[in-house]
């Protein structure tokens, strides 16, 4: 092997590095947040349910709250959590109970819908 070919796999080897490195940047998750995702990140630990990101990703997904015939209502109670300064753990008045209550019986409609069973 000549010394061309071997800076050649060495610059290949290096960018090929380099790329992983570059990847491995995205705040460690390399897709795009769902809908959920988002939810929990700006919900979590503000009402009381739960604090554990996998558990509140999984009752968001479960409640329907994120199907796309809900895009309106879970964009606006989304916006309202995000701008709510109260937090019931804390003893205050509920934020966005409205926007909230909108959005929970759009996903029960939409769970429905699927002829998936209703929550009970």
């Amino acid at each position: 092997m000549g010394r061309g070919s071997a800076r050649s796999i060495r610059s290949a080897l290096l960018a090929l590095l380099a790329t992983l490195a570059l990847g491995a940047c995205q705040d460690g998750y390399p897709i795009a947040p769902t809908a959920c995702d988002e939810w929990c990140h700006d919900t979590i630990g503000r009402d009381c349910q739960t604090e554990n990101p996998a558990e509140c990703v999984a009752a968001c997904e479960y409640s329907g709250i994120s199907a796309p015939e809900c895009r309106s209502e879970y964009e606006t109670a989304l916006a309202c959590w995000r701008t709510a300064t109260s937090n019931v753990c804390f003893g205050e008045t509920a934020p966005c109970g409205n926007e909230q209550q909108a959005l929970s019986q759009c996903g029960a409609a939409a769970r429905l819908n699927l002829g998936l069973p209703s929550q009970q």
